[in-house]
């Protein structure tokens, strides 16, 4: 099943905050506590992060403002609420 637009968005924004860092993905990752493979599938918008906490590491290490921290999991829950299959009754 291809990703969905909020997830792609996800991932631009993900991609957007590594580059913000200057750092490169196994840098970081270890940094975030993440692997370096789940990292580079996260900024691919290849898979989602379970949980929100990476995101904000990953955001704290960008310096973002807490404006766009909110913006960021907005579009986190948004691809999680997307990529779950509908329920069958």
């Amino acid at each position: 099943m291809p990703p969905s637009a909020p997830s792609i968005e996800f991932a631009h924004a993900l991609l957007a905050l590594k580059q913000r860092t200057g750092r490169g993905y196994r840098d970081l990752a270890s940094t975030i506590y993440v692997s370096t493979a789940a990292l580079h599938r996260y900024c691919a918008g290849k898979a989602l992060p379970p949980d929100f906490g990476f995101a904000r590491r990953l955001a704290r290490l960008a310096g973002i403002r807490a404006v766009e921290l909110d913006s960021l999991y907005r579009l986190w829950l948004k691809a999680q609420l997307e990529s779950k299959p509908a329920r069958q009754p």
